[in-house]
């Protein structure tokens, strides 16, 4: 996609960057008071970008399967305790919009979809009767915690949103049955 929109996301993504480098506010917009409204309303083009490219569920599904088919293969490998996939948002909007997951706002961030360093984090959970359990969760820095450049650690933990997917029932602890995550992901994959 070229034209005004792909103009108008690298401007805001380039004022996003500043803003989180850049300690003074009223430098990082280069001279402007802006709000944390303002702020959000220009992360927002990004989001919307991201959106029209990678997230209309055809090309969404399109985009994420040979990711889609990764996390599968990883998902059914009972050996291994930690798999580590890395790309980049284009990756989240696409494999959440494939595995139909419900609209969402990020809270104490400027970028409301897949902040800058944003990861998808799935986990699989077994209870004591041997059922397996999912979890997906985006993890992420406040945009506080990007400013000030503090290291997370246990008192200064990422934020982290569970993500919820349409028409699946999470239980009481706010994860999905494996198969049901399974069968989300298979179709997607189709």
């Amino acid at each position: 996609v070229g034209g005004a929109l792909r103009l108008a996301c690298q401007a805001a993504d380039a004022l996003v960057l500043q803003y989180y480098e850049e300690p003074n506010v009223v430098n990082a917009a280069f001279g402007h008071t802006l709000t944390w409204e303002d702020w959000e309303s220009i992360s927002a083009i990004k989001d919307w970008y991201g959106d029209v490219l990678f997230t209309a569920p055809v090309v969404a599904c399109q985009v994420a399967r040979p990711l889609l088919l990764t996390m599968l293969e990883e998902l059914q490998n009972n050996e291994r305790k930690f798999t580590f996939l890395c790309g980049h948002d284009s990756n989240i909007g696409s494999v959440l919009a494939s595995l139909d997951a419900e609209d969402y706002s990020l809270p104490e961030t400027i970028e409301k979809k897949t902040p800058i360093g944003c990861k998808l984090v799935i986990e699989r959970w077994e209870d004591a009767e041997g059922q397996s359990f999912v979890a997906l969760n985006l993890v992420y820095q406040s945009t506080e915690q990007l400013r000030s450049m503090n290291l997370l650690d246990l008192e200064n933990p990422p934020m982290v949103f569970p993500i919820r997917l349409k028409g699946l029932n999470a239980n009481a602890d706010g994860v999905y049955p494996y198969e049901a995550v399974w069968e989300r992901i298979m179709s997607a994959i189709k």
